[in-house]
């Protein structure tokens, strides 16, 4: 508690523990939290989940926000609910084990949103299978394979640092167009070292239409992104992909793919 004033210290009483807190304020969200200190972290962070949960007459946990050392919380919280709707792993900096991180992929059971910033071990491999997740984002990528992008049920995937070729974005699309995997992509996201768009659609040229004024595609609540000199591409069931390359961070290029309506039901 160095550095606050002790006059902002109280002490709260949860679960039965009588520990020191105060009020922090969240400048970006303008709102106020309460901050505790435990000798033992675990039993707090069990007992903060229990209290608020009874607070809110049983309300079952929505989001978590951890890091590498908090695996305890996904496991008690799996033991307590089916489900967490939204988590998201932080940690940019940071190499995981093999098995946390095919914990993250197998047993966290997400129904929403997962984020893992955070880098596996350079030899990690994954060949099972993907939770229907609404949004999957990848901060590190590279072990993503185009047998695993396709095995991706999400609605919206981000994948940063991949290794996969312009020739197997081609056999993603090829497959895409066929109705095979990826049946629920909407917004497809992969950041790449580079991006060949004569390799990405050979074969395919009588099914691409250059599209050259500027569009709108609406992802998220406030995502909205402007697709320019881009691509379309329409299955023999109607539905349209758009496919566009973009600048990413420090040279690399971006291989993008919308699928249309957009997430406010907008066509083409």
């Amino acid at each position: 508690m160095a550095g606050i004033d002790k006059r902002r210290i109280k002490t709260v009483n949860i679960g039965g523990h009588l520990v020191p807190s105060y009020m922090k304020r969240e400048h970006r969200r303008g709102s106020e939290c309460l901050v505790t200190y435990w000798v033992d972290q675990k039993l707090g962070m069990r007992m903060i989940i229990d209290y608020s949960s009874k607070l809110f007459n049983n309300y079952e946990i929505s989001t978590v926000l951890m890091g590498k050392d908090d695996f305890y919380i996904i496991d008690y919280l799996m033991s307590r609910q089916k489900s967490v709707p939204d988590v998201e792993f932080s940690g940019h900096k940071e190499i995981v084990t093999e098995d946390q991180y095919l914990y993250l992929l197998r047993n966290a059971i997400v129904t929403k949103h997962l984020s893992i910033a955070s880098s596996p071990p350079e030899n990690f491999q994954y060949s099972g299978t993907f939770q229907n997740y609404g949004t999957l984002i990848l901060g590190f990528g590279f072990w993503v394979t185009l047998d695993n992008l396709v095995a991706m049920n999400s609605t919206v995937v981000i994948i940063r640092g991949s290794k996969l070729t312009s020739s197997e974005f081609n056999r993603y699309l090829k497959n895409w167009l066929s109705g095979g995997g990826s049946s629920e992509i909407k917004y497809l996201s992969v950041e790449v070292k580079s991006l060949d768009l004569n390799l990405v659609f050979k074969d395919l040229e009588n099914q691409v239409v250059l599209v050259e004024k500027r569009r709108q595609y609406t992802w998220m609540e406030e995502g909205v992104l402007e697709v320019g000199h881009s691509y379309d591409l329409t299955r023999d069931d109607g539905v349209t992909a758009t496919v566009n390359q973009a600048a990413g961070r420090d040279g690399t290029r971006m291989f993008e793919m919308v699928v249309w309506p957009d997430f406010y039901g907008s066509q083409l």
